[in-house]
């Protein structure tokens, strides 16, 4: 059996019970930098990239075994500053059965914060908050190797009263899938134990019929056991906090606390939001904490930093923002009317 569902190309068995879903998400992005011209000679990256860029050009396929397992397998050909050779992006197969809870396991984004869950077609701007894109990649993010039990459901009704959604997720993950890229951004031998690590994410979303939506949530991440790079290494087990620049035409991380011997590492998290009718506001607030691995011997000890942002979004045609509670967060909107620049 073969249809176009919202336009997405969709295989099923003639019972239904086997099916494959065609995906595509290409991002291209264009744009300049406005440089200051006084800067000091020992300021690097001084000169950003303008141009274009294929950000994400991701393909693949996903859909249903049997009537409990999920599955899916996209690959990326995009890339930050430059485009890449094809790599895994997402390999995973998800155990349906135990309702109201899903287990999945394989490469893909484990669920750990309010920007980090909402997915690349749906996000208010180019890219997320940067906060919280250095918090996802300390034990989670894009193609990472894990294990993650999650789920969802609903206390109330909400016919006559308030009632709330919650979700709740954990996983051990490990690191992210290792691939080779055009840029060299990706790449580098493992030496010895690769790294490991817990998450979990709890959300409460509170609401009231259609005009209103909050939401309520915590997060965290625990390293127990950083990437080993080996002896020969003086920084035998790194952890690195850093980011790009919120637009990706130019690969270079201009916020990097390069890499810190470390024994753990940890990030808590707490998330708030809420959408009245079209308008919509969120707010994360991170706390990330290196251990060291040796701190007699240095003038410091522990390193800590902090992170937070706050984004709105207003439609101007009226639609909300409707929330996932698959996922505790908020999606795109779904336009009621084709856009028409004359009406």
């Amino acid at each position: 059996v073969v249809s176009l569902p919202n336009g997405k190309p969709v295989l099923a068995s003639s019972d239904g019970r086997f099916t494959a879903n065609v995906r595509a998400n290409v991002m291209f992005d264009a744009g300049k930098y406005f440089q200051k011209d006084n800067l000091a000679a020992s300021v690097t990256n001084r000169d950003l990239n303008d141009g274009t860029n294929f950000r994400r050009a991701r393909f693949g396929v996903d859909g249903r075994l049997f009537k409990d397992i999920d599955y899916s397998l996209i690959y990326e050909f995009g890339g930050s500053g430059g485009e890449d050779a094809g790599r895994i992006y997402e390999a995973w197969a998800q155990y349906t059965g135990l309702k109201p809870w899903k287990i999945r396991v394989g490469a893909f984004e484990p669920n750990i914060g309010l920007a980090a869950a909402v997915s690349t077609s749906q996000m208010p701007l180019l890219e997320r908050p940067a906060p919280a894109e250095v918090a996802r990649n300390v034990a989670a993010g894009d193609s990472r190797s894990a294990v993650q039990v999650f789920g969802n459901g609903l206390w109330g009704d909400g016919d006559s009263a308030i009632s709330t959604r919650w979700f709740a997720s954990g996983a051990l993950t490990g690191n992210a899938v290792s691939s080779f890229n055009s840029v060299a951004t990706a790449f580098g031998a493992q030496a010895a134990d690769e790294q490991t690590a817990i998450i979990g994410r709890f959300a409460l979303a509170p609401f009231s019929s259609t005009d209103w939506q909050a939401h309520f949530g915590i997060n965290g991440q625990y390293v127990s056991q950083p990437n080993d790079t080996g002896v020969a290494n003086a920084t035998r087990y790194p952890i690195q906090l850093r980011d790009r620049p919120e637009l990706r035409l130019d690969g270079a991380r201009l916020v990097d606390t390069g890499g810190i011997d470390a024994r753990h590492a940890s990030v808590i998290g707490i998330e708030a939001g809420v959408t009245i009718r079209n308008f919509m506001i969120e707010s994360e607030y991170f706390k990330y904490r290196i251990d060291r691995r040796i701190t007699g011997a240095l003038p410091f000890g522990n390193p800590d930093f902090s992170g937070w942002y706050i984004q709105g979004a207003w439609v101007l045609t009226g639609e909300p923002r409707p929330y996932n509670p698959a996922e505790a967060r908020f999606d795109a909107p779904k336009m009621n009317y084709t856009f028409n620049p004359s009406a």
